[in-house]
């Protein structure tokens, strides 16, 4: 089982990003901008840790925009954790935050050719609303979904 805590570290965040597959991390965002972020309130972190070890097996970042927009910045399961409802339970973490800041809708943006991500947002709820072309560090194209909070 997982316990779900606010992680205020933002070396920890790129560190566990990495060893879970987002090994671009660094392309957007540096640690010490991150940490700002985090300090400041702009941004948000969640992480799962296993109570069996206290180890963290999934994390998740969100950024506080205007009008009302809460963009998940990253989410990440470490692999031999997948399919066990923690991407969805980190989701669903971040739709309460928003929820109480009174923020109306999560966004996120996913790589065009990522069909398993997209795959799991269309899955719990999110719709596409856009696509971008050439939207990523490294010319990828991006799809752009959201999931409005119901009151």
């Amino acid at each position: 089982m997982i316990e779900i805590r606010e992680i205020k570290d933002a070396r920890m965040i790129i560190e566990f990003g990495r060893e879970a597959g987002l090994e671009d991390i660094n392309q957007w965002i540096k640690w010490e901008k991150l940490q700002q972020f985090l300090d400041s309130n702009v941004h948000v972190a969640f992480g799962a840790f296993s109570l069996a070890d206290s180890k963290l097996v999934g994390m998740i970042v969100g950024g506080f925009e205007e009008e009302g927009r809460l963009w998940i910045e990253a989410l990440a399961v470490h692999p031999s954790w997948r399919k066990k409802g923690i991407g969805r339970t980190l989701i669903q973490k971040l739709e309460k935050i928003g929820k109480q800041h009174d923020y109306r809708a999560l966004f996120v943006d996913v790589d065009d050719d990522n069909y398993e991500g997209l795959a799991f947002y269309r899955k719990i709820g999110f719709i596409d609303v856009g696509f971008i072309k050439y939207y990523y560090h490294d010319g990828a194209n991006a799809i752009i979904l959201f999931k409005p909070f119901h009151k």
